[in-house]
Formats: C-alpha cells, sequence, structure tokens
C-alpha cells in the first residue's frame, strides 16, 4: 500500500510538471481593443478628404505578429481604399486622412455610399483575420452641383444669321469658375442632332460657340444642351437652351406685327402730343381770360374814380 501511494504521488507531481511546462510554452492568442473610431462628418463631396479618429491597443507578444487596418468598402462590397497597418503593441491613437480621389471607385452616380470597417489580422503559433463587427461607419459623398451662363446668346434667329456667344461654367456656392473641364455640346431638332462637338473650358471657366443657322439648326424650335463629361467631382446635370428659327411666313407676320407695333406707336406718341397741345392751349385761354378780367376790373375802378 505504501508503494502504491509512493507511485501515485510521483505519477502526479510528474503530470503536474508536464502541465506546467505545456501552459508556459502556449502562447495567448493576439487581441485588440478598440477605444474610438469616428469620422469627423457624415456627408463628403468627391474631391475632399475623410478624418478618421481612431484609438486602440494591441495585445500579442513576440514572435507574434498582429495589426489592424481601417478599409473603405463600396456598395457592391469592393475595397476601395485602405490604410496602412498599425502593428504598435500597447495603446496607439491615429488621425487617418482618407482621399476620396484616390478611392478606386468609379462615381457615374452624383451620389455614393460607402462602410468603414475596422480589420484586425494576427499571424504566428496561429493565425486569423476578421473585422471588427461594433466599430462600423458609414458615409455619403456627392458631386458638386454646377452653373452654366450664356452670354451674347438670343434665343431667336433669323434662318441665315450666324451667333458667336459664350458658355460660362462654374461653382455656384463660390463662384469658382471649371478650369479644363471637358464639355459635351449638341443640337437637337425635331429628333434629328445637328451638332455635336466637345470643348475644353478656359481659365476663367468658358468656352466659346460658333452656329450657323443654315448648317447647324433648323427651322423652328432648337433645343440647344450642354453636359460636363468624364468628371467624377461634378454632377452630371445638363443645361438645356432653346433658340427659334422662324419660316418666312412667320418672319413675314413678324415683319408685319413689328410694323403695326411701330405705327401703333407712332399714333400713342402723335395722339400724346395732341393732348399736350390741348392742354397748353386750355391753360393759355384761361390765363388770357383771366388777364383780360383784371384790365376790365382796373379800367372800371379808374372810371370810378373820376
Amino acid at each position: 500500500m505504501k508503494k502504491l501511494k509512493i507511485k501515485l504521488i510521483i505519477i502526479i507531481t510528474l503530470v503536474s510538471l508536464g502541465l506546467i511546462q505545456h501552459f508556459q510554452n502556449v502562447k495567448a492568442i493576439p487581441n485588440c481593443d478598440i477605444h474610438n473610431f469616428t469620422a469627423d462628418k457624415e456627408t463628403y463631396y468627391n474631391d475632399e478628404n475623410i478624418i478618421l479618429t481612431l484609438s486602440w491597443e494591441l495585445f500579442y507578444e513576440e514572435p507574434e505578429e498582429a495589426f489592424i487596418q481601417v478599409r473603405i468598402f463600396n456598395g457592391s462590397g469592393n475595397v476601395v481604399w485602405q490604410s496602412d497597418e498599425y502593428d504598435q503593441a500597447g495603446p496607439f491613437e491615429e488621425i487617418i486622412y482618407a482621399e476620396i480621389p484616390d478611392f478606386n471607385h468609379s462615381f457615374t452616380e452624383d451620389t455614393s455610399i460607402f462602410t468603414i470597417k475596422i480589420y484586425y489580422e494576427y499571424d504566428g503559433d496561429s493565425s486569423g483575420s476578421y473585422y471588427l463587427p461594433d466599430w462600423i461607419l458609414e458615409i455619403t459623398t456627392l458631386k458638386r452641383s454646377i452653373s452654366c451662363d450664356l452670354i451674347n446668346f438670343r434665343n431667336k434667329i433669323e434662318f441665315g444669321e450666324n451667333m458667336t456667344f459664350v458658355a460660362k461654367f462654374y461653382l455656384p456656392s463660390n463662384n469658382t469658375a471649371l478650369k479644363n473641364y471637358s464639355i459635351h455640346f449638341k443640337i437637337l431638332s425635331n429628333g434629328s442632332m445637328f451638332y455635336n462637338n466637345n470643348f475644353t473650358t478656359n481659365s476663367t471657366g468658358m468656352i466659346e460657340i460658333f452656329i450657323c443657322s443654315s448648317q447647324n439648326l433648323s427651322l423652328g424650335q432648337n433645343e440647344l444642351i450642354f453636359r460636363v463629361i468624364g468628371n467624377r467631382f461634378i454632377s452630371n446635370c445638363e443645361f438645356k437652351y432653346i433658340i427659334f428659327i422662324p419660316s418666312e411666313k412667320e418672319s413675314s407676320n413678324d415683319k408685319e406685327d413689328s410694323d403695326l407695333d411701330k405705327i401703333s406707336n407712332f399714333q400713342a406718341v402723335f395722339l400724346s402730343f395732341l393732348s399736350f397741345l390741348s392742354i397748353v392751349s386750355i391753360i393759355s385761354l384761361y390765363l388770357t381770360y383771366r388777364y383780360q378780367k383784371h384790365k376790365e376790373i382796373k379800367l372800371i375802378d379808374l372810371t370810378f374814380k373820376y
């Protein structure tokens, strides 16, 4: 019995020593705590930067390797941007600038929605990669709205006339000119295209257009359409204007109407002049009458004295 107890003690001691050695050799899996993760705002224009504030703490021992990384996904689930890999052990804080113009995204729509996630990866005796679901941000990006002004433009010309005008493109928020932007310009009438060309704005955001009515326009109503093309930052809007070319009959009627208007205007002026002369005559007669009455009164007064 005594020998059996000794054997059990020896076995337990050896097992205990083995377990101690095993646990000494086993290392804890690296982990990460996120303390703060915020963006400076929720909505951005496509030419701005997203400013992220991230603070965290990594726990791991050599030769384990671990890091966290910020990744931005588009609506299709594709990574469009990712930060550096941050592998500093212990507490750390970083201001991260994500430049939207650098996103691997087409920006074909005026509005885009992106999801920002923190990914945690480790490698060594064990390995793993996952994102932290409690720390997810969603932001929206927008294309900027623009304005277009036409200078020296007439919305009605005669067939055979030519016209040169200027189209100016700018940001209405601060009147900044759109320099070196590609502009597509076309003219449509009755379902047919009469003009189609691309222009590049100059340093003042302007393009000059020359229109030959006999070649670039048709009789009746013509639609002029401007659109900024191939740009990630500017809205996909179109600017539409109407120019009208009357037929010979309409031109003749317009001329007759114009002549009638001139005659009517002359008649109105003449009548006004006659009215003025009538008023002047009435006033003159009234003053003459008053003067004569005054003389008669004076004469009667002198006769009475004598």
